[in-house]
């Protein structure tokens, strides 16, 4: 039997054997991981030995963003029997575990550190970066919330982070449920009763923020992937008017909505 550790970073997260482990790949058909054989060629990662979660295997290919969830980038290592029952009694006592040998990357050859200036340099780089960017500010500016008036005549704030999205889900439920009224809170600001009605126009101009700012960001990736000079990819801001050749069918639909809205 062979023995392995699972590395993230420096850290051990899990240990298994080449008995009880299971390789994925991804099934184009389907859109999603499979389980695969050891020796298949087109292996991305590997099941947690409780079989809860799936790591990307770091110097295979990257799971496709099509695939939900979130994959941890780790390294696999053989190791003996004895470091296997040790690291193995520290996961299960849920102890952190900081790698003895940690990975040490090779040194790039000259060619290698050449061909990573030219990456760096080029353009789909610093479109991949750009994009990343603009994805964080979708996020910060659904996190920021949104402000609504209510029944009391006043403008209310409220946040959009996570958590707030699942607090607001479990107060749409209690109204599905035929409540007249539930507790929430604006920021900062105490919890209070609200009437079915007001919740209702948070929960709905809430999810038209996000169902915007999400769509909004999709077109604007696909604009920037269309762009064939740098200085093009660097003018790009968020929130920045996309051309209408680049709006997708429903963003069209959300910007119109909101046109008629202020008319």
């Amino acid at each position: 039997m062979i023995f392995y550790k699972i590395t993230h970073n420096q850290e051990i997260v899990d240990v298994n054997t080449n008995v009880n482990i299971n390789y994925v790949k991804y099934d184009k058909y389907h859109q999603s991981l499979k389980i695969c054989m050891s020796d298949d060629s087109n292996i991305l990662g590997i099941v947690s030995s409780d079989n809860s979660v799936i790591y990307h295997l770091i110097d295979y290919p990257k799971i496709p963003d099509v695939v939900l969830g979130e994959f941890i980038d780790v390294r696999i290592k053989e190791i003996s029997e004895e470091d296997y029952i040790v690291f193995k009694k520290a996961l299960d006592e849920q102890k952190e575990i900081i790698d003895p040998e940690p990975y040490i990357p090779p040194e790039p050859t000259p060619e290698e550190k050449e061909k990573e200036e030219e990456r760096k340099s080029s353009l789909q780089f610093v479109k991949d970066r750009k994009i990343e960017y603009m994805s964080y500010l979708c996020n910060q500016t659904i996190e920021k919330g949104i402000k609504v008036i209510l029944s009391d005549g006043e403008l209310h704030t409220f946040a959009l982070t996570e958590k707030d999205q699942t607090n607001l889900m479990g107060r749409l439920t209690q109204i599905n449920a035929g409540a007249l009224q539930v507790s929430y809170h604006a920021d900062n600001d105490i919890c209070v009763y609200y009437s079915a009605e007001d919740m209702m126009k948070i929960i709905q101009t809430s999810m038209f923020h996000i169902d915007f700012q999400t769509t909004y960001f999709n077109s604007l990736k696909h604009y920037i992937n269309s762009m064939d000079n740098l200085i093009n990819v660097s003018s790009v801001y968020y929130g920045m008017e996309i051309p209408e050749e680049y709006q997708s069918e429903p963003l069209k639909d959300l910007l119109a909505k909101m046109k008629n809205q202020t008319e």
